[in-house]
């Protein structure tokens, strides 16, 4: 557990249900917070307008150092749905690297079209649902008149690259199969979706004429919080990695660990702070071999 400037991170593991006061939505298991999913109701209960981040690192024996050429920015409309997601770097003060995305929404509140930079331009990503809300088809199309060291530019002509179908096969109820067809009708990847009692159990994704590895996710809980999210090596049923999850009284999420092969000790830990509005405070990533502490601290404005 990492302790910082005496604050002891204190970790319980409870019952509780995924309710709109916790802060990260950790049904699938969570692996990665470069770019997190807040969860968009607590978002829009406290009318959130924007989140920018604060980047440190404090390394043993050595005081903290803070990162301000890592700037990260997300901004929503009042229901909780991201409509811009902002991440740069900066190399001397000058723009190094940037990555822009910028989301809009149909009636039924669900991803219309995500407009991204890319390859040095501007991708455009199209999202056409079936009657159950699952994505069927995306298209990506580039912005002729952008490049994505532009953040303002003026619409001119799409000029459409390629296409994706997906096509499902219910196995019951929830579980399920999912095709990706490319443009000639041809399926060439599938995932399987595994649920049990209501709760995702196991899942994988390959390509069909690919390699035959591919990573395996299984799912373990108590009651109905998950608690450890395992991925396999399907080709010799070896351990990969272990992520080890962790929750405070209320149902948020307080911990993470990193397991890497069956090793007991974590590669990394994460701890997760939360300000006294239910909001997230502050990810703390600790490196337990070197002992390096990542400091990631999220301020927020309202509408």
């Amino acid at each position: 557990m990492i302790v910082l400037k005496k604050i002891v991170v204190v970790v319980f593991l409870i019952v509780g249900k995924y309710s709109i006061s916790q802060a990260l939505n950790n049904k699938e298991g969570l692996t990665n917070f470069t770019k997190i999913n807040f969860n968009k109701e607590l978002i829009s209960s406290k009318k959130v307008r924007s989140i920018t981040t604060e980047y440190m690192i404090k390394k043993e024996l050595s005081p903290i150092d803070k990162k301000p050429k890592i700037k990260t920015y997300y901004e929503y409309n009042d229901s909780g749905l991201l409509t811009m997601y902002y991440r740069t770097f900066l190399l001397h003060d000058t723009i190094y690297d940037t990555l822009v995305e910028f989301y809009t929404y149909n009636e039924k509140h669900q991803l219309k079209e995500l407009i991204k930079s890319e390859y040095g331009k501007y991708g455009i990503y199209t999202y056409k649902y079936d009657k159950k809300g699952r994505v069927v088809n995306v298209s990506r199309a580039e912005e002729e008149n952008a490049h994505s060291s532009k953040i303002v530019f003026i619409p001119s002509k799409h000029k459409e690259v390629s296409k994706e179908y997906f096509e499902f096969s219910n196995i019951d109820s929830l579980s399920y199969m999912k095709y990706t067809l490319s443009d000639d009708n041809i399926r060439y990847k599938e995932k399987e979706v595994i649920f049990e009692n209501g709760k995702l159990k196991k899942s994988y994704e390959r390509l069909i004429f690919g390699s035959q590895k591919y990573k395996v996710y299984n799912y373990k809980y108590f009651e109905d919080k998950l608690v450890s999210k395992n991925v396999i090596n399907n080709f010799d049923s070896k351990l990969m990695k272990r992520y080890v999850y962790r929750y405070y009284s209320d149902g948020n999420l307080s911990s993470m660990e990193t397991h890497i092969k069956k090793e007991n000790d974590p590669m990394f830990t994460i701890d997760f702070l939360y300000k006294d509005t239910k909001l997230l405070g502050s990810i703390l990533k600790k490196n337990e071999k070197t002992g390096t502490i990542e400091i990631t601290k999220f301020k927020y404005s309202h509408y």
